[in-house]
């Protein structure tokens, strides 16, 4: 029998790309501002890193499956010539 997911365990499942880490939130929102000008929809998250101080993270999308969450880490690296991105989960 296979096993159906409950909805915790699907929420757990979620996945998003980091497109950049700065300690200056001001360079967080320029990039946050710069790709929903280019039609994206990122958010920002911002945490205490220990023994580094604050740092604010700029990620874009929310997917389910971690394959579509790498397919648009492509494409936003390639459209917007960021490099260093990678799949995070939510």
């Amino acid at each position: 029998p296979s096993k159906v997911a409950s909805p915790a365990q699907r929420l757990e499942r979620r996945y998003t790309v980091q497109v950049g880490a700065f300690q200056e939130r001001s360079d967080a929102l320029s990039l946050l501002d710069k790709l929903r000008g280019r039609g994206h929809n990122p958010f920002l998250l911002s945490s205490n890193v220990r023994e580094r101080g604050r740092w604010y993270r700029v990620r874009v999308g929310r997917f389910s499956e971690k394959a579509k969450a790498k397919e648009y880490q492509r494409r936003i690296e390639t459209a917007e010539g960021i490099k260093g991105t990678f799949v995070a989960r939510m």
